[in-house]
């Protein structure tokens, strides 16, 4: 007949009918009533795989149809055909007692109708005989049962437009058994690497399944301008992340000349200046110089508090480069001053600056100030440098603006102020709104790699307060801190921040060293906060990478990276997908050596009082498996491919790492690829962030249905 019908099992109907041609399909099929018909979930489906942008066919798609277990795939314009299973001879009984039209025909004398859903909701829909309006069915696809008991009295229903196909449930004409009425097939629709989605399909011909474009955006949550203790402007910062002029000046000083710069190609960044006071415009300009501006709050004696400087100087100048770079996002941020630790970057979406200006005033350690900025909770607030208050700016944050903001934990073994209990207590007090650490912190040219080399090494180990291979220990080490949060199922994850404070130190511009990537539905800061709460990021050091993907595949459903994959399948397959640029931001071309599938246990929340509450290392989590670069060919569009078979028969979580280096060089790495401490190489400067590289992915997690 030439009809199609797709349906997302999330979205809604993809595509349909016309009224007129809805007709003629509903007609036809009530003229077959005496006709051999296929079984449902037996009809051979034909359709194609199209790129929603370009609508060119996609080839390599595997479609699979749920829950017949049907396999194709995609050709090299993108059709594919998924066979008939198992087809059986059915007969559909004459006269049919519904019967569909633009209204709903019940027959039978006190017979009770009931709509089910396709969830399995029951409800009453009328007693024959009766013609029930289609305003009274809500849903696009179900079934009218006579009998709550009786299966074999159901017919499946679909509306299309204003007509409902109605198809009776049939009974096998050998064994005389009765089938489940004709449901739409589910299809899951994969292409490694790039897109899934599950659609259903009523098909008598052949149908289109869309896949959007891979979407991935690069950011950095942790830069600092004049404002605090950095030394650049804020279109000093923005141009170098995006690309475009700036004024160029001196440290502290006059204007020079007007500068350009192709940028380092960030879609995004927060600014995050320090909270607490500060002496100078957003020029470097000492307030004690510029009497025209007033400063609130308690006197500081020449200082401006962070919330009036939020307010104030900050968000108009950033909602000014908003209409520069119209296609980036600049988010206004704080570097909070954590009660009893050290530092997190913290924002908050919002269409005014007074969200973020009232947090810090309310919870930075280093805000003194108690007057504010009019508001009236501004009497609460406790001066106060304690966990506790640390955990309440968290909820907080959690309470008021739940669906907009963010904490990220930064530089986080730096001091040795912050611990695994202490990540755990902040996780659970801001839920979504707590992301994770920063594991590759900023000053990577620092002589001591990271500025980690505050502390004098802790007697729990000699350099857990130092970098390794550019990382905090928390990540680098197998079966550390991220790996014990994650055995215990926990959606936090790991990022790459720049720390940028000035060019000419030991610093690198946004998006010149550090990069986030991560996948996104659209490039809308609500989309991009989403896909950093997902766990849809890698976390890069020089552009080791430009894309990439981790997904767990058990034939028939697909999990990507900050997801969970339910088999029941006796094993997985962790395919992993990973695009090396031909040049860095640095201006060189990137190598990877090769990549570290490293597996670990889920075991379960653990709860304050535990007492492994406050341990740091797990076991069961090691690296399963290596493969070289050179032993994966690239794909014609550029690609590596990796891919393991994995026993599913614990819940577990995988994660990838990727390195410049071999395995055993010498005073870099160890013989199973592990970074070793950078304290071994100091002083460390820009060549040797240069040579030791790595990139680090988040987590997908399995579990057995």
């Amino acid at each position: 007949m030439g009809t199609r019908y797709a349906q997302d099992t999330k979205a809604g109907w993809l595509g349909g009918l016309s009224t007129r041609a809805g007709y003629r399909f509903m007609v036809a099929t009530l003229a077959l009533a005496t006709a051999i018909l296929a079984a449902p979930g037996e009809d051979p489906i034909f359709g194609k795989v199209v790129d929603a942008s370009s609508r060119a066919g996609l080839s390599g798609v595997r479609i699979v149809g749920v829950p017949s277990g049907r396999t194709a795939w995609t050709g090299s314009d993108g059709s594919f055909a998924l066979a008939a299973a198992n087809p059986r001879a059915i007969e559909v009984r004459k006269p049919p007692p519904v019967e569909g039209s633009s209204r709903l025909v019940l027959r039978g004398v006190g017979v009770r109708y009931d709509w089910v859903s396709i969830s399995g909701k029951r409800r009453h829909l009328a007693t024959a005989p009766a013609n029930v309006h289609l305003d009274q069915i809500d849903e696009n696809f179900g079934w009218i049962c006579s009998d709550a008991d009786r299966p074999d009295r159901c017919w499946s229903a679909l509306k299309v437009g204003r007509n409902l196909l109605v198809r009776d449930s049939p009974r096998d004409r050998q064994a005389n058994a009765i089938h489940p009425s004709p449901s739409p097939e589910s299809l899951f629709v994969w292409l490694p690497g790039r897109a899934h989605r599950t659609v259903s399909a009523v098909v008598s011909g052949p149908i289109v399944v869309e896949l959007p474009p891979v979407r991935t955006v690069a950011g950095d949550f942790h830069t600092h301008t004049y404002l605090s203790d950095g030394s650049h402007t804020h279109d000093d910062i923005a141009a170098h992340a995006f690309g475009g002029k700036y004024l160029m000046r001196e440290i502290r000083g006059a204007p020079l000349r007007d500068s350009v710069t192709p940028g380092f190609g960030l879609d995004w960044y927060a600014n995050t200046d320090h909270g607490g006071a500060f002496p100078y415009d957003r020029f470097g300009k000492p307030f004690t110089e510029s009497p025209e501006i007033r400063l609130e709050g308690v006197a500081t004696g020449g200082y401006m508090w962070r919330w009036q400087s939020l307010r104030d100087l900050s968000w108009p100048v950033l909602d000014s480069l908003h209409r520069v770079h119209s296609h980036r996002h600049i988010f206004q941020g704080v570097e909070w001053n954590v009660p009893g630790h050290e530092h997190a970057s913290v924002g908050i979406l919002a269409s005014t600056p007074e969200p973020i200006a009232r947090f810090e005033f309310l919870f930075d350690w280093a805000d003194g100030d108690t007057v504010g900025g009019g508001w009236p909770d501004a009497f609460s607030k406790i001066l106060d440098n304690s966990h506790p208050k640390a955990l309440a700016g968290a909820r907080w944050l959690h309470q008021h603006h739940g669906d907009s903001s963010w904490i990220v934990i930064n530089h986080p073994s730096r001091l040795r102020v912050t611990f695994i209990q202490d990540l755990r207590d902040l996780h659970d007090a801001a839920g979504p709104v707590f992301l994770g650490i920063e594991a590759v912190p900023g000053h990577q040219k620092h002589p001591s790699r990271g500025s980690y080399g505050y502390v004098s090494p802790p007697p729990d180990h000699p350099w857990n307060a130092r970098t390794w291979g550019g990382a905090d220990r928390m990540l680098a080490r197998v079966g550390g801190v991220m790996d014990a949060l994650w055995s215990e199922g926990r959606k936090v994850w790991v990022f790459a921040n720049s720390d940028f404070h000035i060019a000419a130190g030991y610093d690198h511009y946004p998006g010149e060293y550090h990069k986030n990537i991560t996948r996104v539905s659209d490039k809308s800061p609500t989309s991009i906060l989403a896909g950093l709460r997902r766990g849809a990021t890698v976390a890069v050091m020089g552009d080791l990478v430009d894309s990439f993907s981790l997904e767990l595949d058990d034939g028939r459903t697909v999990a990507s990276m900050g997801g969970e994959l339910a088999t029941s399948s006796d094993s997985v397959s962790v395919v992993v997908r990973y695009h090396i640029p031909a040049r860095s931001a640095l201006g060189d071309s990137p190598v990877v050596d090769h990549i570290d599938l490293i597996r670990g246990e889920v075991r379960g929340k653990l709860l304050p009082g535990d007492p492994h509450y406050a341990t740091d290392s797990v076991a069961n989590v090691s690296v399963v498996a290596t493969v070289s670069t050179a032993d994966l060919p690239k794909g014609l569009d550029g690609w590596h491919q990796a891919r393991w078979r994995q026993a599913s028969d614990r819940p577990s979580f995988f994660r990838v790492r990727g390195s410049s280096l071999p395995r055993g060089t010498p005073g870099w790495t160890d013989s199973l690829g592990n970074p070793l401490c950078d304290e071994l190489q100091y002083p460390n400067d820009d060549s040797e962030a240069r040579y030791n590289r790595w990139f680090y992915s988040n987590p997908v997690f399995l579990k057995r249905r």
